[in-house]
């Protein structure tokens, strides 16, 4: 089959768009990117221009039909992350939080890392079989060391139920930060392609990359255009919007790890803000059907087509456009067939550091602090910085006083609650995070947890909810 130009096409096949949660769409680099998302199967006439996607549509019906199409993948993506994401708070918050208490008491070290696939986490901990003494070890040692030793033997079949919960619900979460990062960066791309499309629209009216079905015009198409490159700004902010709470969740949730021994209720504290500031409204995905509103999006959709047509992202993006011909169309297809699912990008990797590294967790705070726009989580993050900061002060005296209170779970003092629990908890009093000003917080977290739905939504099925 050829194309017009004499290209040599190969027949329109089904292809995996990275990141979109496994929806799949068809279409070839000729018939424009709008197509190639819009289409489950392109319509080429042999020695014929190009169909238009649903083409069986006309007029009003194929411009409103063709955005609700192109915008609904991306809000599924949307809905199956807060769906999947929530589920793995919900396990977290009824299990996880005691689970991490727990394990804490038991005087065993344990860790939770992303793998070494950066596809999963994995808590790390092991009880030893037998009971063994160091050379040295006082009568009081050995006595220490028999008492840690029979409770972790003790508790090892509740603990192994705990630790597969938290690899369970951190799991779900690192899978949904990739399909998160995956969406965010192909949106980008996408992005990209319609910026280049609507440039191409507006020097040459006649330029459509197919044939338009009847009584659709040029200006339709390229309102279309302008419409999904502003529908995919705002998902992209809502989609990263997702991603920073996961990441708050996840690495607040592996500060309670021997890298840390942070208070395991703090996690509470964040998930009672991730559940505040939620992610925003969804946006409808059906084509904005008021002038008022549909002339704004168009204007804003215009606006960021001319910021990211002089981005230097953009700009990058075109190099490696023009440096690929047209006979590279194979080979298109071939990365897509070839694509790992895990993200290559920066902000990707930045996330698999904070959740695999072993550098101070309070540098990973600031880190993670980073992503997160303005609200009620980033507000918990920041205070914690500043909390954390005095704490690496005053933690020392703090804990020489509870000491003299063998039972205290907590060292409290001038602004600032650590953990003091376990001598666990006590030896790592120097790397600890600090969420809490005073003892009280600590219950007002719980109640305000217990007061989200995140206690009553189910946790039968989290980590296999469907796609």
């Amino acid at each position: 089959m050829r194309s017009p130009s004499g290209l040599v096409l190969p027949l329109p096949r089904r292809i995996f768009l990275g990141g979109l949660g496994g929806t799949l769409f068809a279409g070839t680099l000729s018939a424009g990117p709008l197509s190639a998302a819009l289409s489950g199967s392109l319509l080429i006439g042999c020695g014929g221009a190009p169909k238009a996607p649903l083409a069986h549509l006309h007029g009003k019906e194929w411009v409103h039909g063709a955005y609700a199409l192109y915008a609904g993948e991306y809000a599924d993506v949307q809905k199956r992350t807060e769906n999947r994401s929530n589920g793995a708070y919900a396990l977290l918050a009824q299990r996880g939080v005691t689970a991490l208490d727990g394990l804490q008491k038991r005087e065993v070290p344990f860790f939770i890392r992303v793998d070494d696939t950066s596809a999963a986490f994995r808590v790390e901990r092991e009880v030893p079989e037998r009971l063994t003494f160091k050379a040295g070890m006082s009568p009081a040692d050995r006595d220490r060391a028999t008492t840690d030793w029979k409770v972790a033997r003790d508790h090892i079949q509740e603990d192994y139920e705990q630790v597969r919960r938290l690899d369970l619900a951190l799991g779900v979460l690192i899978g949904e930060l990739i399909h998160v990062r995956n969406a965010i960066d192909a949106g980008r791309r996408e992005q990209y392609r319609l910026v280049t499309q609507s440039k191409e629209l507006e020097a040459d009216p006649t330029s459509v990359p197919f044939e338009l079905p009847v009584d659709v015009t040029p200006k339709d198409y390229g309102e279309i255009l302008y419409l999904l490159i502003e529908r995919l700004e705002a998902d992209g902010i809502r989609l990263a919007t997702l991603e920073a709470h996961i990441v708050a969740v996840g690495l607040t949730a592996r500060s309670a790890d021997a890298g840390s021994a942070t208070i395991a209720a703090s996690l509470r504290k964040v998930l009672v803000a991730v559940v505040k500031d939620g992610a925003g409204p969804l946006r409808d995905p059906s084509f904005p059907a008021q002038d008022e509103e549909r002339a704004k999006l168009v204007l804003r959709g215009k606006t960021l087509a001319s910021q990211i047509a002089t981005s230097e992202e953009y700009v990058a993006w075109q190099k490696e456009q023009s440096a690929a011909t047209l006979d590279a169309f194979g080979s298109f297809l071939g990365v897509f067939d070839g694509m790992s699912p895990i993200p290559i990008s920066p902000i990707f990797s930045t996330v698999v550091k904070i959740w695999k590294g072993d550098d101070d967790y309070l540098g990973y705070l600031k880190t993670a602090t980073g992503f997160l726009p303005q609200g009620a989580l980033r507000r918990t993050m920041s205070d914690a910085v500043d909390l954390t900061d005095k704490a690496r002060k005053v933690g020392p005296s703090l804990l020489a006083a509870a000491n003299g209170d063998a039972g205290a779970a907590i060292a409290t003092g001038q602004g600032v609650v650590i953990n003091a629990g376990s001598r666990f908890a006590r030896d790592r009093v120097g790397k600890q995070l600090a969420f809490f000003e005073a003892p009280e917080q600590i219950d007002e977290a719980e109640q305000a947890l217990a007061g989200t739905e995140l206690m009553t939504r189910s946790i039968v099925g989290v980590g296999v909810v469907p796609r």
